[in-house]
């Protein structure tokens, strides 16, 4: 068993997480406590990879809190906001920018 993976089924232990390996190196990720739904495909990327499973988590967790309504999505302190915005160039974006961005959605939304 690879680092990553140990890495996703220790950081879901609370939710019960079943892995079933698939054929094309893939695997279906069970969660047995959770009300999220019974499963996830992870990509055989993420599995080889801890940053990409750190990354899993991470939307994951987020999927979990949107469900249960304990997410808030304005709040830019939040761990659960991902730094990696999508820019034209592929570099991350800084946190000033990206209190920038989320500033100009709130005005455009007000009107």
């Amino acid at each position: 068993m690879s680092n990553s993976t140990q890495f996703i089924l220790d950081s879901l232990a609370d939710q019960q997480p079943i892995l079933r390996p698939r054929p094309d190196g893939s695997a279906l990720l069970e969660l047995c406590g959770s009300e999220i739904g019974p499963l996830r495909v992870i990509e055989k990327r993420t599995l080889e990879c801890l940053s990409e499973a750190d990354k899993f988590i991470k939307q994951l967790r987020r999927e979990m809190q949107l469900q249960n309504g304990d997410w808030q999505a304005h709040a830019l302190e939040s761990a659960s906001i991902d730094s990696e915005l999508p820019t034209y160039t592929g570099q991350a974006i800084y946190l000033r920018a990206m209190q920038t961005l989320v500033e100009r959605r709130r005005t455009e939304h007000k009107h």
